[in-house]
């Protein structure tokens, strides 16, 4: 299951880093923004919209704009959550305290990061 996971020692703070400039849409209880600029990464907290987030609190954060293949061979999992319950979902990589997924809806391909203290559990589909 380590190896279906695709681990990588990346924390969603490094991960988030790589995308400054760029758009994200985040997403928490009771709460999705519309898509902004990531401003800034710092040690604990991002700055979106010239808003300061902390990443571990959201259910989950869009990245937006990043070129991903429909063909992309991840596999496929169920991912069940504290927020949205259970979703089909191709996994890109498992992080420190973050799992990347890439879900397919309306014809739209989506790249998330997901907090692992908001992922109850992963099924193989």
């Amino acid at each position: 299951m380590a190896n279906l996971l695709n681990q990588v020692n990346i924390t969603l703070m490094k991960r988030l880093s790589q995308h400054v400039g760029l758009s994200v849409r985040l997403k928490a209880e009771g709460a999705l923004s519309e898509p902004g600029l990531l401003e800034h990464v710092g040690k604990q907290f991002i700055r979106v919209r010239g808003q300061y987030v902390v990443p571990s609190s959201m259910h989950q954060i869009s990245l937006l704009g990043v070129g991903i293949k429909p063909d992309f061979r991840g596999p496929s999992m169920r991912v069940r959550t504290i927020a949205d319950g259970s979703f089909p979902t191709k996994i890109s990589c498992t992080g420190e305290d973050f799992i990347e997924a890439i879900i397919e809806q309306d014809d739209k391909i989506e790249l998330i990061l997901i907090p692992l203290n908001k992922i109850i559990s992963l099924e193989g589909a």
